[in-house]
């Protein structure tokens, strides 16, 4: 049973009766597999598996807790808790080894990422640099990044629209330690932000609508290519990701022909806390609903800094509204 295979792990991890003892109300209480803890296991499904063992190995604090895949199991609100576990034992001097395939996850709870290849360690290094090679392993090949002069930049969208040379990496808040990867047939030439009626804004307010525009010349042929965008924390941190398909109520479907130069724009509130964020861009290939092909992606590749509108606790305002219900009243 359950109950069984905590008793028999307790002593495995050195406890004693009395301690295995003491601890099964707490161990029981957090796997919360309600009468599965008092049956066999292999009645289990991998997620009891995984909240049963998960349980059992955070019950006293380690001096190393090792995580291998296990919190890819499981629903969302067990690996909520999980995590707040995690940094609970972390804030007290547990180090942690986390084996996971989730970006996310590694740049969010490690300070130091070791990627491995074939068993082979291919980097080690920051979580944020070391999780982008990843997504370069997986994806694409690194191009390395063209930088020719820019256009004057206080030209008006117009030219910007107009242009063609590849101006990216002079415009203002420019980040020259960006990833840029993909399989080519398209590159990303330069972009332009407008904030408040200023184009590349050295402090964007918070809320304020934001214009995000970037342009990418193409190679060859495409029957359907689909721009993209992603806002990151400083250490990496996915805040926000969308692409024409998922932002098109229509779910319309782009082409694109040799030879031929165009921009997109991406608008929306910056609804974050004051600080400094990295945004990306990309061009992929392939139908929106389906599986993708990176063309050009420029990874963390501008740095933006936001104001703050109103206080708030966290990194993303959800504009809460507030009020007092009245005892007999149905207005609040």
């Amino acid at each position: 049973t359950g109950r069984q295979n905590v008793t028999m792990a307790g002593h495995l991890l050195g406890c004693s009766s009395e301690e295995i003892e003491e601890l099964m109300p707490r161990i029981e209480r957090f796997a919360e597999i309600g009468p599965y803890f008092d049956q066999p296991t292999r009645v289990y499904s991998s997620g009891m598996h995984m909240r049963l063992g998960f349980s059992v190995a955070t019950a006293r604090q380690p001096d190393v807790l090792i995580v291998d895949e296990a919190l890819a199991v499981g629903d969302a609100y067990f690996r909520v808790k999980c995590y707040q576990r995690i940094k609970e034992l972390r804030d007290r001097g547990a180090a942690l080894l986390l084996v996971s395939h989730s970006p996310s996850d590694i740049v969010t709870h490690c300070e130091r990422a070791i990627l491995l290849r074939e068993g082979r360690i291919a980097a080690d290094g920051s979580s944020r640099v070391v999780t982008n090679l990843y997504l370069d392993q997986l994806f694409g090949k690194p191009e390395a990044p063209a930088a020719e002069d820019a256009e004057d930049q206080t030209a008006d969208l117009s030219a910007f629209v107009q242009g063609d040379a590849e101006a990216f990496s002079a415009r203002p808040g420019y980040n020259k330690e960006e990833h840029r990867w993909g399989h080519g047939g398209a590159a990303i030439l330069d972009y332009l932000t407008i904030s408040g009626g200023e184009k590349y804004p050295s402090r964007v307010e918070g809320n304020a609508l934001t214009d995000f525009y970037f342009k990418v010349r193409f190679e060859r042929d495409f029957d359907a290519i689909v721009p993209g965008f992603l806002i990151k924390t400083l250490e990496g941190g996915f805040l926000y990701g969308t692409n024409s398909y998922l932002s098109s109520e229509g779910r319309e479907m782009l082409a694109a022909k040799a030879g031929e130069v165009k921009v997109f724009r991406f608008t929306m509130p910056l609804a974050l806390n004051e600080g400094h964020y990295l945004i990306s861009f990309g061009i992929s290939s392939g139908q929106g609903g389906g599986e993708l092909t990176p063309l050009d992606r420029r990874y963390d590749s501008v740095l933006v800094h936001v104001g703050r509108a109103s206080p708030f606790w966290g990194m993303v305002d959800l504009q809460a509204s507030f009020g007092v219900a009245e005892a007999g009243s149905a207005n609040s």
